[in-house]
């Protein structure tokens, strides 16, 4: 029970300060006087704001899923997604996970 009370915490401090972001924001004024305004840590502020623009910096996409048959039955099945750009990854049914968990940390990380 304590460990929920801990979590529920940390969700109300950090929407306490991404409210604090919010209004920094459109308050048009400089961190430092908005910090001073509001009686806040501006070494906080900063660390909050930075957590902000990185949340901020993700974005959800559309993803069109097909389903393809393959006409070759001992083909082995994966799963391959394919960007706009061109790009794509190929994972085959035996992958190797520790390669696949490498490369899923990549990605999140940029």
């Amino acid at each position: 029970m304590a460990q929920k009370k801990v979590v529920n915490e940390k969700i109300v401090n950090a929407q306490r300060w991404n409210g604090h972001v919010k209004s920094w924001q459109n308050s048009g004024l400089t961190q430092k006087e908005y910090c001073y305004q509001n009686k806040i840590s501006e070494k906080c502020f900063g660390y909050w704001l930075r957590k902000h623009r990185k949340v901020s910096s993700l974005q959800l996409i559309p993803v069109h899923i097909e389903s393809v048959v393959s006409s070759t039955s001992n083909q082995s099945s994966g799963l391959e997604l394919k960007f706009a750009n061109d790009a794509r990854i190929e994972i085959a049914r035996n992958f190797d996970s520790e390669t696949f968990a490498r490369v899923v940390r990549i990605i999140a990380s940029l």
